[in-house]
């Protein structure tokens, strides 16, 4: 568990042989420990694929997305999907973003889609936005502001325009409306991150 932590953070580049060790450390359903956590495991690869987009690692977690029948898989496996950056399977995000059952794996499918899209992402941000579960509408907020990359040190894409930073808090603005304390806490947070970054 350990070394799943930190090799996204030591190594910029993984050798083959790490990619595929990293993957191989998947967990199953009998290998879940109830003590770390449900899936956590699960978790701290879908970090290192996310971190080293790792394309070759998309079919294994698309995969998972059509065969898994555990909620929590789904929703790691969505991640890591979308943080591998192939848009080949941006289908395969929007059909759990939208039609499964499990909130959390929509909102990862979300998050997977502001991955892959980067700052084209806020059109299926809005549709987050509109999810009956407010942890899958509050998660959109948070992608809102972490598409635009401010302050990061090593950014995906390129500096976000003002036109697009206009777009987002607009719909941070309406998003502090949201009858979701959740949510409208997290539109208010986003909107005084984007303020510090734009001083």
């Amino acid at each position: 568990m350990w070394a799943l932590w930190k090799a996204k953070d030591q190594i910029k580049v993984p050798s083959p042989a790490l990619a595929d060790a990293v993957l191989a450390s998947w967990p199953t359903g009998k290998e879940v420990d109830p003590v770390v956590g449900a899936w956590h495991a699960a978790g701290l690869v879908a970090n290192a694929v996310v971190t080293w987009r790792l394309q070759r690692a998309a079919p294994f977690f698309a995969k998972i997305l059509t065969m898994s029948g555990s909620g929590d898989e789904r929703a790691w496996a969505a991640m890591a999907l979308g943080g591998a950056g192939d848009r080949a399977y941006l289908p395969v995000l929007r059909r759990v973003a939208a039609d499964d059952g499990y909130a959390q794996a929509r909102a990862l499918a979300y998050n997977g889609i502001m991955y892959t899209l980067g700052p084209d992402s806020l059109g299926d941000l809005r549709l987050a936005a509109k999810d009956a579960a407010p942890q899958v509408r509050a998660h959109a907020v948070v992608d809102s502001y972490s598409m635009l990359e401010l302050g990061r040190l090593e950014p995906r894409w390129p500096p976000p325009s003002n036109a697009l930073i206009a777009d987002v808090r607009t719909f941070l603005a309406e998003m502090q409306r949201d009858p979701a304390r959740q949510v409208s806490d997290n539109a208010k947070s986003m909107l005084a991150m984007i303020a510090r970054q734009r001083q």
